[in-house]
């Protein structure tokens, strides 16, 4: 049986309710500062976003000051979480799999050593490890998979709101050529975790989501999300959601067996054959990195922040990438062979927690929604780059699966099993 909480020790609001039925009012009323400042970051990089040219790659403009002022802002308020709650929140980040990518910022801030723009990786290293202090903070407020869950789903929310709303009502082709990418992989998340959720509004969330993927049009959420679907149709234990999953997966599969170009452009929207084999020009980037810049510094990489602009400073085939587009290749490159293997242990250790997942209500939405997020940063952003939106998502997500030992230890709705007093294992 469900154990609750009153939702006043959980943040700064008040006993609104339970944990298992709440409403979307009731969650965000007692939401913490930590979470407060999470949500409010894609808000803020809305109101500076400009774009950038190569030669103004590392320039420090209005944009880059109020990130400056925002980080610091986050820092005062982290260190002084940390004072009060120091053994608590020193626990939550060597929980696994935080306890790596708190390993990678290490590797990071030390990068600054061998950084061709040592203040710049200075900066991108900080921001890192303060952004992963409020996740740990939201971790120790939470408690509670459903309650991790939640935020994500607000989070979700406010890109929708605040990313493609906005754009949308300005210009739709404008907004899936710059917007759609960033906002569909997190949309893509609710959308399995809101499944599996309980209260007023949620199941509303649920519907915006899937719509913000459809609106999106981004060719890598669109095939992770088939992913997500197999993953649920294969794993998950509830029955209709399992029927429900398997039923699109074999109506899109027998359409693209008759219509088979209807299918494509489903899946690849406005993407030529080209296009769908490069990866809009994304491979011969990578391969261009892996032949000719990696060989230079193959252990310790450019350092954090640098190694992965490399593309965006040299002019490849024709083309300059912001980032990466891969969180292994953006590994590399910012922290060498080191990097990748950390990156690589964090993949590793995010699959076994998901894999010992035996909660019957979130063993298949978690697995859809890791499966998305996985496949989806494999042509995007991850935990190996800077902060941005799809950084959060992912490091929220393992943190989502990091409350595990503490909901059990607290009574609480466990996804893990845990042993009796005879050694015999039984559902929390």
């Amino acid at each position: 049986m469900l154990a609750v909480r009153p939702l006043g020790v959980l943040g700064l609001g008040q006993n609104y309710g339970t944990v298992a039925t709440e409403s979307v009012w009731h969650f965000v009323r007692s939401m913490s500062v930590s979470q407060w400042l999470l949500v409010l970051h894609p808000i803020m990089m809305t109101l500076v976003k400009r774009r950038r040219g190569p030669e103004e790659a590392f320039s420090v403009d209005y944009s880059a000051m109020v990130q400056i002022v925002y980080t610091l802002a986050c820092a005062a308020w982290l260190s002084c979480r940390f004072v009060s709650r120091f053994r608590e929140l020193w626990a939550a980040a060597r929980r696994p799999p935080l306890r790596w990518v708190l390993l990678y910022g290490v590797l990071a801030i030390i990068s600054t050593a061998w950084s061709d723009v040592p203040m710049y990786t200075l900066f991108r290293s900080f921001q890192y490890l303060v952004f992963f202090g409020l996740i740990v903070d939201t971790t120790w407020h939470q408690r509670s998979v459903d309650r991790m869950a939640k935020l994500l789903a607000i989070y979700g929310l406010i890109l929708i709101v605040f990313f493609q709303i906005a754009d949308l009502s300005v210009n739709a082709f404008a907004m899936r050529e710059r917007i759609g990418p960033h906002v569909s992989p997190t949309s893509g998340v609710v959308f399995f975790l809101g499944l599996a959720l309980r209260g007023p509004g949620w199941r509303a969330l649920v519907y915006l989501s899937l719509l913000s993927v459809a609106i999106g049009q981004s060719a890598g959420t669109n095939v992770s999300m088939a992913a997500g679907l197999f993953v649920l149709a294969l794993i998950g234990r509830d029955q209709k959601l399992r029927l429900a999953s398997l039923t699109i997966l074999m109506l899109f599969s027998l359409l693209a067996l008759v219509r088979s170009e209807f299918a494509g452009s489903v899946l690849f929207p406005q993407k030529g054959t080209q296009a769908i084999y490069t990866m809009s020009g994304r491979i011969p980037v990578w391969q261009w990195f892996l032949w000719d810049i990696f060989p230079k510094r193959p252990w310790v990489g450019y350092a954090f922040g640098t190694g992965e602009s490399v593309s965006r400073l040299e002019n490849v085939r024709g083309l300059q990438m912001t980032h990466m587009h891969n969180p292994l290749i953006s590994a590399l490159a910012n922290l060498g062979s080191i990097g990748g293997l950390v990156y690589l242990v964090t993949m590793f250790s995010t699959a076994s927690v998901a894999i010992h997942i035996t909660n019957s209500r979130w063993k298949g939405p978690v697995c859809a929604a890791i499966t998305l997020i996985t496949l989806n940063s494999q042509q995007g952003v991850s935990i190996s780059s800077t902060v941005s939106t799809a950084w959060i998502t992912s490091c929220l997500l393992l943190a989502l699966l990091s409350t595990t030992p503490q909901e059990a230890r607290s009574g609480q709705e466990s996804l893990l099993r845990r042993k009796d007093q005879t050694g015999c294992f039984r559902r929390a």
